[in-house]
């Protein structure tokens, strides 16, 4: 599988421009990759026969049309009969060529067709529930803890809670923050996992070294390794007047790498609500399996991205995708941390004019940030919601 990791993350990261393909779809440098066993060998001799075809007719072509001076006397070849020759030549390096892209066509039909069956569109879903918002935060801080412990991180500090509007502007909370350091305290029960807030609070910046490469505030002298201190923040969503979508996330603090993600549904005063979610990434090409088995690439978030799509665009990705996450720009977004960009690859993610009434829905496109490089269309976003109540029967 790893390689035909460069051939699959080409089709959908790189910035270079497309080389012309043959009919079947797939350049011949790229078939070799798709093929198993003795096809590899096949490919090999058949590629082999077709270059010596062609050379062999070149060769032929050659002396056809090289002209000649008739020679006087016997003993020499003269021009029609060393033209036949050429042409004898050339014929028969042609069908050479023939016999070969017989097999060569077989095995490009047959690297097209797992090519096509690796970049297939796939689907992903995950349904939203709905929770009051201390009900919901405990339970996220429980799964939380799970996370960051099973990483091996036993100090937990919880940066906050932050609110955003319709427009994406987001406030932290301060009431919210109490009760999502309050269920963190609930849930860790004897065990002291949750860290006293620094003084003059959060602000993640780079650390004092490689080794140390994040600091959480002016004082901390930052993690020395992965697995040994969590973050812990909250994003409220405001949908609509009556209904928000929050999440819960916890992120390792060396490497800054999403452990867990929770996300339900709640109104804006903390009820629950008679709604349900569905939020499901309809993938065109296949592109979070194939960006998940690789290391080659780290995708982050463009600066102007809407809030929501980007936030949900994480959970799916956490949660659906198994594919690496850092949170340096999320925390960057909400003030609270600046930290250089690490990213090779941005997502970028556009609102749908016209979704159906009840529907968020984002355009998904992959854009490489070397130079020159061209936004790769990767799918859709949704999130719809929908109505738990039993609908009222009309009177006869």
């Amino acid at each position: 599988m790893r390689r035909l990791l460069p051939i699959l993350l080409a089709a959908v990261l790189s910035a270079a421009p497309a080389a012309p393909q043959p009919a079947l779809g797939i350049a011949d440098a790229d078939v070799p990759a798709l093929l198993r066993g003795g096809e590899l060998g096949e490919w090999s001799r058949a590629r082999g026969a077709y270059e010596s075809g062609r050379n062999r007719a070149a060769q032929g072509k050659s002396i056809a049309e090289t002209p000649r001076v008739p020679l006087k006397g016997s003993g020499g070849e003269s021009p029609e009969a060393a033209k036949q020759r050429g042409l004898a030549i050339q014929k028969e390096g042609e069908e050479a060529m023939a016999r070969a892209n017989l097999t060569l066509d077989r095995l490009r039909a047959v690297a097209a067709a797992r090519l096509a069956d690796q970049t297939k569109t796939v689907s992903a879903a995950s349904e939203l529930g709905s929770q009051s918002w201390s009900e919901g935060a405990l339970v996220a801080a429980v799964r939380g803890i799970k996370a960051a412990r099973d990483a091996g991180a036993t100090r937990h500090h919880v940066l906050g809670v932050w609110t955003f509007d319709a427009s994406g502007r987001a406030a932290r909370g301060e009431e919210l923050t109490a009760d999502l350091r309050g269920a963190w305290t609930k849930a860790q029960a004897e065990r002291e996992y949750l860290q006293s807030v620094p003084e003059g609070g959060y602000r993640l910046s780079p650390g004092p070294d490689a080794a140390r490469p994040v600091r959480l505030a002016e004082a901390d002298a930052g993690a020395e390794a992965p697995g040994q201190v969590a973050l812990a923040w909250g994003e409220v969503h405001a949908l609509s007047e009556d209904l928000s979508v929050v999440l819960i996330r916890v992120a390792d603090a060396h490497s800054l790498r999403l452990l867990a993600s929770e996300a339900f549904l709640c109104s804006p005063r903390g009820d629950a609500v008679p709604r349900r979610a569905s939020l499901t990434l309809r993938d065109d090409r296949s592109f979070l399996p194939r960006l998940a088995a690789s290391s080659s690439w780290r995708l982050g978030y463009a600066p102007e991205a809407p809030a929501l799509g980007a936030s949900l665009l994480r959970h799916v990705c956490h949660r659906l995708g198994q594919v690496s996450v850092w949170a340096d720009d999320a925390l960057a977004s909400l003030g609270v941390a600046s930290l250089p960009v690490r990213a090779n690859a941005l997502w970028s993610i556009k609102p749908v004019a016209g979704a159906p009434a009840g529907e968020r829905a984002f355009q998904l496109e992959s854009v490489p940030t070397a130079p020159g490089s061209r936004a790769v269309p990767v799918g859709r976003l949704s999130l719809k919601v929908e109505s738990t109540e039993a609908p009222v029967a009309k009177p006869r």
